[in-house]
């Protein structure tokens, strides 16, 4: 159906997108010609989260891959995931997995 061909493209998008800082629910809708709104009701409705959510989930994975595949440093890959900040990548990284990236890294080598 169109919703499904529509979410499918969402999802798409926040993959291709997910490393990228500037990457949001705006400039999402700017580039699918959709509100906003039907976008996140659309991803909460589908997913149970909301776009923030799923694109912090997408974003801590692709970190995950990261540090268990490398010897990056946490900043780095703080960077590289779309975080602006270090220290708030490592607060998300803790509250997602409950421990900390460089301690992810380690038992994950």
């Amino acid at each position: 159906t169109g919703e499904e061909n529509m979410l499918n493209e969402v999802l798409l998008r926040i993959e291709e997108n997910v490393c990228s800082p500037e990457f949001s629910l705006q400039t999402l809708s700017q580039k699918l010609q959709k509100s906003s709104k039907h976008i996140s009701a659309m991803i909460k409705d589908e997913l149970g989260v909301t776009f923030n959510q799923y694109l912090l989930t997408k974003r801590i994975e692709h970190a995950k891959k990261l540090l268990q595949n490398s010897n990056v440093r946490v900043y780095d890959v703080a960077a590289y995931c779309g975080f602006n900040s270090s220290t708030y990548f490592i607060k998300k990284f803790r509250e997602e997995t409950g421990i900390s990236p460089k301690e992810f890294a380690q038992r994950n080598k």
